[in-house]
């Protein structure tokens, strides 16, 4: 093709410059971008390695210079053009380009096509566009329900004008840091996916995490206070147990800290990084021997400020900075700050900024507990709304006596609307970043906020709960086992858990980001027992989940409460249960993608072949142990076999002979059922004689 139509490129030239090169073919697949047609890309290219000089700035959108450069350090060491080195070796030896590639789980994809050429068959064939580059991109979700042009290809443009949610789940990459089977590269993609900007510019490195050097170390030392300190490539010490930095330049698992090299520069005598708590004694003792030359890396925003009025030059927290020191001191316990010298700052007048709570509390017929409830809520949140959902026992008339006295936010329902909707009222009329959820009947005990925000700094966590203090009507403590639905299993994935066991999450202990509230839903409407479940399942497939080590609510049990109204005494409450228990699990099957679907166990393959995504779902609604999602899946079968014909059985890799007692499974005393499935049983009896 070059020779055909450039004919100052003979065939030998060609054959000579990519036999030099060690190519056996040209890497077609990352010259296919915008700008110059492809044929000009690989003249370009073919010149640059001709001429052995590195070719004009003129990248894929799917090769990032500085993830390749920082993922093999080889490269960087040895001064080769990320690019060329990619475009000549690194691609024959499966060597990832882009953080939203991942080599070897297309190469898991396309077992039929040659690592080398992998990225290649995945870019230039249109059939597979829609697989899987990366468990943290959303290809088949972008080309479904996203903003696809339909004729460039979904990943180029993700990369290009979308890199954020939801299409990139980046929080769920943090999920998966500790334990990467690739640390280094996993960290990076991590680091890259919270800021695309990071993926195209700037400089990245990797740091081991290893003993701390002695202490008279000196140079240029790389510090984000609160979080890290390192030297020379390798972590001083770690502070704190969240994976990703304050200011977004880091990211860390148990082998490695990946960092995006942003800091501002300082020099100073002595750096002193403090690793914890300095009450006001050590304070004080560490201003007065400090000088003018030394500088201090404080362990939270308190602290900084408390050293900065004593006269102490001091880096801001959590920014990344880079000290040219002679002296490193470390000081402090490395454990959880208590906020002391916050306290005496506020007693001088000085109120340091923090993160918004907003106290929502939905309420019907809570006349009895209904005070209590909101008064323990509005020592901790910053503002309380409460809804009035329709009462009729005297709690409206209370709660407009309350609303003078406390100040709180009142909205009343003249008609019962349901929890649902009482609380979605509530969400919408509050302003914090955080909210904590409350019934009308329980209690919130003093810490819940500072404990809930300090869990909720970490970005890759997006619920924190507790186990309940349980107490009856009258408020007396009831015994531990009283809590037992809530006492968190023993478990390595909480979405596997909710889907096929059932909820454990204390809802009057749960504080979630407001913004994630709105971007799942909320609470689904018309659910008036489970409600709760089903957000917790939306956020256990972008999050993890975080128990505090302190209850920090009590959680009262009384005849009328619904966490009771299911449990076998109301024989209609409990079918209702169950019908509500399949509806949410029917919805997450529905939503699920693929990495939903392999934390699931759902069957990847039947047969030797990969399966779609829907016959995945298929499968694992039969494996749910759910009587309705169980009838569901077999109606769906018998459609598709009625309408596809018995191939659709070797597909998903069920025998016909196991149709019948599938169907039996289902509805054994539907006997309509068993008679429209009579026409699919023929067709499986006359496929099997045939």
């Amino acid at each position: 093709m070059l020779a055909r139509n450039y004919p100052r490129f003979r065939r030998r030239d060609i054959r000579a410059i990519m036999r030099r090169h060690g190519l056996t073919d040209a890497p077609v697949a990352l010259l296919l971008g915008p700008g110059r047609p492809p044929i000009r890309r690989l003249v370009h290219f073919m010149r640059a390695l001709r001429r052995g000089t590195r070719p004009t700035r003129e990248e894929h959108p799917l090769f990032s210079a500085s993830f390749y450069r920082a993922t093999n350090p080889d490269i960087a060491s040895a001064g080769i053009d990320p690019w060329l080195h990619y475009q000549v070796f690194g691609r024959a030896e499966g060597r990832s380009p882009h953080p939203f590639i991942d080599v070897s789980r297309l190469a898991g994809q396309l077992p039929d096509t040659l690592t080398a050429v992998v990225v290649d068959a995945y870019l230039m064939r249109r059939e597979h566009w829609l697989l899987s580059p990366s468990p943290y991109i959303e290809t088949e979700h972008f080309a479904a329900a996203g903003p696809w042009d339909g004729v460039t290809h979904p990943l180029v443009q993700i990369a290009e004008q979308y890199p954020a949610e939801p299409w990139v789940r980046a929080r769920l990459s943090l999920i998966d840091l500790v334990d990467a089977r690739s640390p280094e590269r996993h960290a990076l993609a991590a680091l890259m996916m919270l800021d695309p900007r990071r993926v195209h510019a700037g400089r990245l490195s990797v740091w081991s995490r290893t003993a701390p050097p002695p202490s008279d170390s000196h140079g240029a030392f790389r510090v984000v206070p609160g979080f890290f300190a390192g030297l020379d490539g390798t972590e001083i010490v770690a502070i704190g147990r969240e994976v990703v930095s304050r200011d977004g330049t880091a990211v860390r698992n148990r082998h490695v800290v990946a960092i995006a090299d942003d800091g501002e520069r300082y020099t100073a005598s002595t750096l002193v990084v403090a690793i914890g708590e300095l009450d006001h004694r050590a304070l004080g003792a560490l201003a007065s021997r400090l000088d003018g030359g030394d500088i201090v890396a404080p362990v939270d925003v308190q602290q900084e400020r408390a050293l900065n009025i004593a006269g102490v030059r001091t880096l801001p927290f959590g920014r990344q900075a880079i000290v040219e020191a002679r002296h490193l001191e470390l000081c402090g316990e490395a454990q959880p700050v208590q906020i002391e010298a916050a306290a005496a700052l506020t007693r001088g007048g000085f109120t340091p900024p923090k993160v918004r709570t907003s106290g929502v509390i939905a309420a019907h017929n809570q006349l009895r507990w209904i005070e209590t409830a909101i008064r323990s809520l509005a020592a901790e949140a910053d503002e309380v709304v409460v809804v009035d959902d329709g009462s009729t026992d005297g709690t409206a008339e209370l709660l407009e006596t309350l609303v003078r006295e406390e100040g709180f936010t009142l909205i009343r329902n003249t008609v019962a609307r349901g929890v649902s909707e009482a609380y979605a009222v509530a969400v919408e009329a509050s302003s914090g970043e955080i909210l904590l959820i409350q019934g009308g009947d329980d209690r919130t005990l003093p810490g819940r906020a500072a404990a809930s925000i300090a869990a909720l700094s970490d970005p890759s966590v997006s619920l924190v709960h507790s186990d309940p203090v349980v107490i009856d009507a009258d408020g007396n403590v009831l015994p531990h086992g009283a809590a037992g639905e809530f006492q968190e299993p023993h478990v390595s994935d909480v979405l596997r858990y909710l889907v096929e066991t059932g909820n454990f999450i204390c809802a009057p202990s749960v504080a979630i980001r407001r913004e994630d509230y709105l971007a799942h839903g909320g609470f689904p409407a018309g659910i008036a027992l489970l409600q709760d479940y089903a957000l917790w399942i939306e956020l256990a497939r972008v999050g993890r989940f975080d128990r505090l080590d302190a209850p920090v609510v009590e959680y009262r049990k009384h005849g009328g409460n619904l966490s009771r109204e299911y449990t076998g005494i109301d024989t209609a409450r409990r079918r209702r249960h169950a019908v509500e228990l399949s509806w949410v699990r029917e919805r997450f099957i529905q939503a699920a993608d693929r990495r939903d679907l392999d934390r699931l166990g759902a069957p990847a393959a039947a047969n030797g072949q990969l399966l779609a995504r829907d016959d995945r779902a298929l499968l694992l609604s039969f494996a749910l142990g759910d009587q309705g999602v169980f009838r569901r899946a077999v109606d769906d079968l018998l459609t598709r076999v009625a309408k596809d014909g018995v191939e659709v059985l070797d597909t998903l890799g069920i025998a016909p002979g196991d149709v019948a007692e599938l169907i039996y499974r289902a509805d054994p005393e539907n006997l309509a059922a068993l008679g429209r499935s009579a026409a699919v049983l023929r067709a499986l009896g006359d496929s099997a004689s045939g």
